[in-house]
């Protein structure tokens, strides 16, 4: 009985608190890795990543630069994570220091080769196909026909 009103209580209380940038920032960051690890870094989760990492980068809030660390890990710029990680990063914290670590030996080998790269969205595929096409088969095509008859038959020479 004490508990269930205990319990009342707190989600009650819980309820009234407003969500401050504090709360969101972690909870989006969450979402969208949960998104990414059930798409299996499907072209939507990642497109949606790299938006949130924009919008972190331009964020000078300590907890939105910590989140960026976590953004930058999960799409692979290691470098930029341990960078950032290096300015921001707690050294005096043991769990920090075995981050920085990892993260160094990451990015001294790797760099960033191997981030995610942004997928092209719908509208950079219709810039491309707007183009013309000029490839090497509508060259030989144009040379051949503008070619006089009797130099294409070797024999007729």
């Amino acid at each position: 009985m004490f508990t269930v009103l205990l319990y009342t209580f707190f989600s009650k209380s819980g309820d009234k608190r407003e969500e401050n940038s504090y709360d969101r920032v972690p909870k989006k960051y969450i979402e969208l890795k949960n998104k990414f690890s059930v798409s299996g870094g499907g072209p939507d989760s990642v497109h949606a990543l790299y938006d949130f990492k924009e919008e972190l980068e331009r964020n000078e809030d300590r907890q939105a630069k910590e989140v960026l660390v976590d953004v930058y890990d999960l799409l692979n710029f290691k470098k930029d994570a341990y960078d950032l990680l290096l300015q921001i990063g707690n050294h005096s914290e043991r769990k920090m220091l075995k981050r920085l670590g990892v993260l160094k030996e990451y990015a001294k080998n790797r760099g960033n080769s191997f981030a995610i790269p942004k997928p092209k969205t719908a509208d950079s595929g219709m810039k491309r196909k707007n183009r013309p096409n000029w490839g090497y088969r509508s060259f030989v095509t144009t040379q051949t026909l503008c070619q006089p008859v009797h130099s294409m038959n070797p024999r007729r020479a």
